[in-house]
């Protein structure tokens, strides 16, 4: 797919909106204004947003990427972020030039960059980080706010505390929605944690407990190790690569050194699809004994896995969350596995959401 840009026409106070997208990047970036001031100029200006709604700081963050520089000059640059991965390194970009018409000469977008860096070496960001490695266990699109619908987002004050915040707020100066309402981490997080532990411990049957998590875990690996996945079709990919070299070989191929290596590549690539718990293995399986553990050990099953690995283990008991900043109240929808729901004590009804009040701040 080949994505080409061409300068917007469209009208907005009295400008083109090209011409304001040159007057942010010259005038404002490359003579040392922040993304803050920025992106407060394009909102009193009444520039549409890419998305609609109010320009905010990561959206000016990313346009001053030295990526989306090179395309104010004209590049086509592609392979910068593949799906899921890490940004590479600017030698593994795919930058062809003259890809469309330039918005800023070269120079220009230097000492955009040139600014930029000295910025960044001056002055301290707004505290909020996006990493794969954060500690906020509620982070991204599952812990929302009830005014606006913002993300709800991991925060340090200035004191290094750590509080959820509605995204508006570092990120568009509370625009579309009101006043920040800080969330201490520790309040919400150990109210989250608070309701898993009450759902897992109304099980009162441990066998049947321990037979419904084996279930689950059969499920999801056959889902995982079924004959249409995509570790599936990779497998017999490779192993029809292999085939044909052979056949190749069999039929005289001249570069016998060659077909070697390519021969032993493909080995290993089979053996490491097939070396772990493959098709013909058997799915993992927990006993009465680490069932009844999990259930009197939830908070520390929590404490002990990697900030991801803990993310991911919310996600599967908390469906989502809501925070009303009036009332400072916060609303929870459980996910409730069948594992929990068929185990649980008669007479004793599960009740999937709860909405609490959160006192002390």
């Amino acid at each position: 797919m080949k994505v080409i840009w061409v300068p917007d026409e469209t009208v907005v106070s009295g400008r083109a909106v090209h011409e304001w997208a040159r007057h942010c990047l010259v005038e404002m970036a490359g003579r040392g204004a922040g993304i803050d001031a920025i992106r407060d100029f394009c909102n009193e200006t009444g520039l549409p947003a890419r998305r609609g709604g109010y320009w905010s700081t990561s959206t000016w963050h990313s346009l001053l990427e030295p990526n989306r520089l090179l395309g104010y000059c004209g590049y086509g640059v592609w392979n910068v972020k593949p799906k899921r991965r890490r940004p590479l390194p600017a030698s593994e970009w795919v930058i062809v030039p003259r890809a469309h018409p330039a918005l800023i000469t070269e120079e220009e977008a230097c000492s955009i960059a040139a600014a930029r860096r000295e910025r960044a070496a001056t002055h301290f960001d707004a505290g909020c980080h996006r990493s794969r490695s954060s500690t906020y266990l509620l982070s991204g699109s599952l812990f929302t706010c009830g005014r606006c619908g913002a993300n709800m987002i991991g925060f340090r004050s200035t004191r290094h505390k750590p509080y959820y915040v509605c995204g508006s707020q570092p990120y568009r100066k509370s625009m579309g929605c009101g006043r920040g309402v800080y969330v201490p981490q520790a309040l919400v997080e150990a109210e989250v944690v608070a309701g898993m532990q009450s759902l897992v411990q109304r099980c009162s049957d441990p066998r049947g407990f321990a037979r419904q998590v084996n279930e689950e875990l059969r499920r999801l690996w056959e889902a995982t190790h079924g004959s249409t996945t995509t570790s599936q079709r990779t497998l017999r990919a490779v192993e029809s690569k292999i085939a044909n070299l052979r056949r190749a070989l069999e039929e005289g191929l001249q570069d016998v050194a060659w077909a070697n290596r390519r021969m032993q590549e493909l080995v290993a690539e089979q053996t490491a699809l097939t070396g772990g718990v493959g098709a013909r293995g058997q799915p993992p399986q927990i006993d009465v004994g680490t069932a009844m553990q999990f259930r009197r050990r939830l908070e520390t099953v929590l404490a002990s896995g990697s900030p991801a690995e803990r993310k991911r283990f919310v996600r599967l008991w908390v469906e989502g969350m809501a925070f009303d900043p009036v009332r400072r109240a916060v609303e929870i929808r459980y996910r409730v596995p069948d594992a929990v729901m068929n185990s649980v004590v008669p007479g004793e009804g599960i009740e999937p959401s709860r909405a609490i009040r959160l006192m002390g701040f």
